[in-house]
């Protein structure tokens, strides 16, 4: 085991046994750097694994903390869109483009060379948009997709597990999900919302042995969804 991985399952271990409580300060590196006798690059790298998994945050100039997290709890949640079953849906294929976007091409991306394409879809609900989804893909998976023929309602997942026997519901995931109200007046004419309009921004990365294969940027109307957590 590396150090920095040993530092990183001692301060999860206190954390799970309440020995630091959600909100308590941990000690500064120069602390830690000497309570393991390990160097700050060390230190530096467990740190910054621990805020990876959600476990602590940093506020600078006050120092690091622990976060309110789910440690060893079972969490499920509920999404719901609020509508019924008498309700249509429908999904349709906007775009397919190469992506510009040099944040994402770069979590994606192994060689410099290779492009990353983008899936653009809305989501109908009785005529009405209420969601943009955007796949951005590596080109190694893309160039497999058959999006030549592909109609209404084009299934990414089912191309994904089609070519590739990936099950994009139960590879690991990271997903995070924010409410702003800067999206570009393009995106949201698409979804014929108004200029300021507040959205639920989902944006998620799906990983296979630690590499991401494919991130989803979501933009769902906010009056359309309810997320309902539960642990025990």
């Amino acid at each position: 085991m590396k150090k920095y991985e040993h530092i990183v399952n001692d301060i999860k271990k206190q954390i799970q046994e309440k020995s630091v409580f959600p909100g308590n300060r941990l000690p500064t590196e120069k602390t830690l750097m000497e309570t393991y006798n390990v160097s700050k690059t060390t230190i530096t790298k467990a740190l910054s694994t621990l805020e990876n998994l959600n476990l602590i945050y940093r506020k600078q100039g006050s120092g690091t903390f622990v976060t309110k997290s789910m440690v060893d709890k079972k969490v499920y949640f509920t999404e719901n869109n609020r509508f019924s079953t008498m309700d249509t849906q429908k999904t349709e294929l906007v775009n397919i483009f190469e992506s510009n976007d040099k944040i994402n091409n770069h979590l994606l991306t192994v060689k410099r060379t290779e492009k990353v394409y983008v899936v653009e879809r809305v989501k109908y609900v009785n005529g009405r948009p209420f969601t943009l989804q955007r796949n951005f893909i590596p080109e190694r998976y893309f160039s497999k997709f058959d999006f030549i023929t592909a109609k209404d309602g084009l299934s990414v997942s089912k191309n994904f597990y089609n070519y590739f026997q990936i099950n994009t519901f139960t590879t690991e995931f990271e997903e995070t999900i924010q409410i702003i109200d800067d999206v570009s007046k393009e995106d949201l004419a698409k979804m014929n919302l108004s200029v300021g309009t507040p959205v639920i921004k989902f944006y998620k990365k799906s990983f296979i042995d630690g590499e991401v294969y494919e991130i989803i940027e979501t933009f769902l109307d906010y009056k359309h969804y309810q997320l309902t957590l539960k642990s025990f």
